[in-house]
């Protein structure tokens, strides 16, 4: 075998990240200022007769791709005698998505209610964001209603699957309220709010900028991986091999699959205009000499069997599903990519062998 070539990996970093980052730029307030103190002040369970809010910063980041959103930032403050809470309420693509409660709060915090209850809590919250947002979210308060918010439980009310998660997180106990919208066993877009010690931490909604498409589901489970054993069988990519002063790219096919420790779950996928629809991602572990790859993800449209994509896995990859990767931070996109290059930069000049199932 060859020697790897070696590159100055810190350089293609420096290079990469750079060109992936977009730094945000603080700017005048927009016509979502209104709405994010109305918010705030009408939705948040915080005592408005001890408090009086006020913005006290605008940071405005433009999308940097097409899977991207114009996104707008405003530090809220809430003052009283003797307590001071930030609290950042972020606006994707003109629409409310998230608001969080900062570390940095000074005083005691003076809730409207108790928070002895949380289910009550978080029904009052859900009603007073339906009130915000003019919309029906009957399902999600009917969803409450069956539940106690002391235990990990789930509930469905027609498509809002919830569920209810405590942990400890240090000395803190962490309820976590989410109700997503599930088609066919698929979770598409969400409202999710986070209470610490009963205390209002964070609120996210991505249901509106998330656009679902077909949701029927034709291809079971068993068929999106033969699907996918089928489409490996010519997949290949490629590696960098050779010496430094002599590199070349060279072609890896012809895997061993481990078929005892395929996975396989039901994910959303978005098509070309962007609408999220059923898709199987298939996970292939390999085994043998790969270099630093270790499986193959393919995703098959769970409505078509198409197959809408195939990577490799390895060192540095993200594993994050499309929906995951496309509300992510453009940061940790950007140092996904440059993973992923490295790994591509440093593979093993792989010899080819049988594809087999084990």
């Amino acid at each position: 075998m060859k020697n790897i070539k070696t590159f100055p990996v810190f350089l293609l970093l420096a290079i990469l990240v750079g060109s992936f980052v977009t730094l945000p730029t603080t700017c005048a307030a927009s016509a979502n200022e209104e709405r994010a103190l109305t918010f705030v002040s009408n939705v948040l369970p915080f005592d408005t007769n001890k408090y009086s809010a006020t913005l006290t910063n605008v940071i405005e980041k433009p999308a940097t791709g097409p899977n991207d959103y114009n996104q707008e930032k405003f530090r809220c403050t809430l003052k009283a005698d003797n307590s001071t809470i930030d609290i950042d309420v972020t606006f994707n693509n003109n629409i409310l998505s998230r608001c969080q409660l900062l570390t940095s709060s000074t005083g005691p915090v003076f809730q409207e209610t108790s928070n002895e209850n949380l289910i009550d809590t978080a029904k009052n919250f859900i009603e007073k964001y339906q009130a915000f947002t003019k919309e029906n979210l009957s399902d999600m308060l009917n969803a409450l209603s069956k539940v106690d918010s002391t235990k990990n439980v789930t509930a469905t009310s027609g498509n809002i699957k919830m569920q209810i998660s405590n942990y400890k997180l240090g000395i803190r106990d962490v309820t976590v309220f989410r109700w997503a919208v599930a088609i066919n066993g698929v979770e598409y877009s969400y409202i999710e709010l986070e209470y610490r010690d009963g205390v209002f931490k964070s609120f996210n909604d991505n249901r509106r900028i998330v656009k679902i498409g077909n949701t029927d589901v034709n291809i079971s489970q068993e068929q999106s991986v033969e699907l996918a054993l089928q489409y490996i069988e010519t997949y290949s990519y490629k590696a960098i091999a050779g010496t430094r002063d002599d590199p070349y790219y060279v072609d890896v096919t012809d895997f061993n699959v481990a078929m005892e420790r395929i996975s396989c779950k039901l994910i959303p996928y978005p098509d070309e205009s962007s609408a999220f629809g059923p898709c199987w991602s298939v996970e292939l572990p390999i085994v043998g000499d790969y270099g630093s790859i270790w499986a193959l993800s393919v995703f098959v449209h769970a409505g078509s069997g198409e197959i809408l994509q195939c990577r490799p896995l390895g060192t540095g990859t993200t594993g994050l599903h499309p929906l995951d990767e496309q509300n992510s931070n453009m940061w940790f996109i950007g140092v996904a990519v440059v993973a992923v290059v490295a790994v591509a930069v440093t593979a093993l000049l792989v010899t080819k062998r049988g594809v087999k199932r084990r």
